[in-house]
């Protein structure tokens, strides 16, 4: 076993809001999903029955029937699966690495090859919690309600005179639903970044390949992991985005000029062909190369054995015998090796499984987007 130089605490001691949940608070992982998933919902809730109770207003208040469903499905669906992918996003990066490191992937511990990969990796767990990532994380959820304030106004204009009625409930409306909206938006940056930084990683990096490791993927397994439940949370996520569609249409909006709303089905659409193909590819690549530096001894010694084929007098029938079965092992060898070598980091059938599952939300998220076009149309 080969240990590595990486902290597997560092994303939680390097990210304020993990920090102060887990480290300095003490709270366990189940702890953190429970209570900020559904404390907010319970805000909003009593907040909102408050609200409406004590309103006094004329205008019937229309979004109602679908805001408490969505609510009640943040609560106990969604926010559990935002607070836990970003859990395990602090908990899986560095053992990622770790696990690679122990399987010899990197070498022999403190070659130069393993000093330049830990090297890299370190830098790679410091840039997850680098302060723009908070700040674009910020800029876009500014941007999220600015956009349902002031662009669309469908708070203000459809529902105007109750929310001027119970303005002291849209503070608490707003930081409500923005708690775990900013972790989202976290969560997906740091991601993007991740897998970014592992792909640009992998393209430079040489790595040693076990055909025989018992995960079947040589070694590798961690990062086959690593892209599975990555794509339950983007299949999470569009059904998030698809409900959020669906939602918006239920209550009249015109989801076809709602940049909140089709930013989330973008966001869908665009994710997750990058983090299924781009982990699979330059991890495979890596893999490629480090099966073509062991087939080509085998390739140059064929090519040797073929010029002495060439050269060998055609009266020396021994010697074309013993050339001719040296010829036939280095083949043998050479379809051993490509046979027994894996060159993908995940087993082919999960990926088309996912594949299937990630079209379910996307099909969901275009019916009601289909149906406005052929309505304005």
């Amino acid at each position: 076993m080969v240990d590595s130089e990486i902290n597997r605490d560092k994303l939680f001691q390097q990210d304020p809001i993990l920090r102060l949940l887990a480290l300095k608070s003490g709270w366990t992982n189940t702890r953190i999903i429970l209570i900020m998933s559904l404390l907010p919902g319970l805000i909003l809730l009593m907040g909102g029955y408050i609200a409406v109770t004590t309103y006094r207003g004329t205008k019937v208040i229309t979004g109602i029937d679908t805001t408490i469903p969505l609510i009640i499905l943040w609560m106990f669906f969604f926010s559990p699966i935002i607070w836990g992918f970003c859990l395990w996003q602090a908990r899986t990066f560095p053992t990622i690495f770790i696990k690679l490191f122990e399987k010899g992937v990197f070498g022999e511990q403190n070659v130069a090859g393993w000093q330049s990969a830990n090297k890299e990796v370190n830098d790679i767990l410091s840039r997850l919690n680098h302060p723009l990532i908070f700040l674009v994380a910020l800029l876009f959820l500014v941007g999220f309600w600015s956009n349902r304030f002031y662009l669309q106004a469908d708070i203000f204009l459809d529902e105007n005179e109750y929310w001027f009625e119970v303005k002291w409930y849209l503070p608490i409306y707003v930081v409500s639903w923005s708690i775990s909206i900013y972790v989202l938006y976290i969560a997906i940056i740091r991601h993007i970044v991740f897998v970014a930084d592992i792909s640009y990683f992998f393209r430079r990096v040489n790595i040693q390949v076990n055909p025989l490791d018992p995960d079947g993927v040589g070694g590798l397994d961690a990062i086959g992991s690593f892209i599975k439940w990555t794509l339950v949370f983007i299949i999470g996520y569009g059904f998030l985005a698809a409900i959020f569609i669906l939602t918006t249409y239920l209550r009249g909006g015109d989801i076809l000029v709602r940049a909140d709303t089709l930013s989330f089905f973008v966001l869908y659409v665009v994710l997750t062909p990058f983090f299924l193909f781009v982990p699979i590819t330059s991890v495979k690549n890596a893999m490629l190369r480090a099966r073509s530096k062991i087939l080509l001894p085998i390739s140059k010694e064929f090519q040797k054995a073929l010029e002495e084929f060439q050269i060998t007098k055609q009266n020396d029938p021994e010697e074309l015998k013993k050339i001719n079965e040296k010829l036939k092992q280095l083949q043998e060898y050479r379809e051993i090796i490509i046979k027994s070598f894996p060159t993908l980091p995940i087993a082919e059938g999960v990926v088309k499984v996912f594949r299937l599952l990630a079209t379910i939300p996307y099909l969901s998220s275009i019916m009601p987007l289909v149906i406005d076009f052929l309505i304005q149309s």
